[in-house]
């Protein structure tokens, strides 16, 4: 009865002590059935390979997306991600407004066949710089627009004190999961798992 989400910054597979280790990201990601994935690379070899979404999905014995928005040596590099355990009926990936070639980022919206039921969630990576704001609003908005059950799930790169994400907040169709989690060194959190019309639990690694 409960689906197991979750959103993570992989930051190219490395973690912060710099190492970069595929394998120990997914051990923590084992016991969920969809993971928002943010700063995913393509594959690194030049003769081709796995992109680090299907690497992880491939450990886990999973399904997997790799939704890129950056390319370089005329192939995919850089994106966003899924790993998955239920069945992604539909997706629709649109590009978010950007005032700089690289980093520009994308929404997707997937939807996804859980318990006789569907569920729309949407996976993204706000920029942090000029194009904050309205990739932002752009974000709200197509989470607020999607029929619930959905979910809002990735770095937003904002924090719960700019206003824009705070009236959005109040909103009372608007879940935020890991609300109950706060403590006071987590005021500056980025990450963020908004849903609507479903009910929430708490679990942080």
């Amino acid at each position: 009865p409960t689906l197991r989400i979750a959103t993570w910054n992989i930051h190219s597979g490395k973690g912060r002590d710099g190492v970069l280790d595929l394998h120990r990201i997914a051990q923590q990601l084992s016991e969920f059935d969809f993971v928002g994935l943010n700063e995913v690379r393509g594959t690194t070899r030049l003769g081709g390979g796995p992109h680090q979404a299907e690497a992880l999905g491939r450990q886990l014995s999973s399904g997997w997306l790799f939704h890129p928005y950056e390319r370089r040596w005329g192939r995919d590099d850089f994106g966003n991600g899924v790993i998955t355990t239920c069945e992604v009926t539909h997706w629709q990936r649109t590009p978010l407004p950007h005032t700089s070639v690289k980093g520009h980022g994308n929404i997707i919206v997937h939807t996804i066949a859980w318990n006789d039921a569907t569920v729309q969630i949407l996976v993204t990576h706000i920029d942090r710089q000029a194009d904050r704001l309205p990739q932002l609003r752009l974000a709200l908005k197509a989470f607020q627009d999607l029929p619930a059950p959905a979910v809002l799930m990735g770095d937003l790169n904002t924090t719960a004190t700019d206003p824009e994400l705070a009236s959005f907040l109040a909103l009372p169709d608007v879940s935020d999961v890991l609300a109950r989690t706060e403590t006071p060194s987590s005021a500056d959190r980025i990450d963020w798992i908004l849903v609507r019309g479903l009910r929430s639990e708490e679990h942080t690694l």
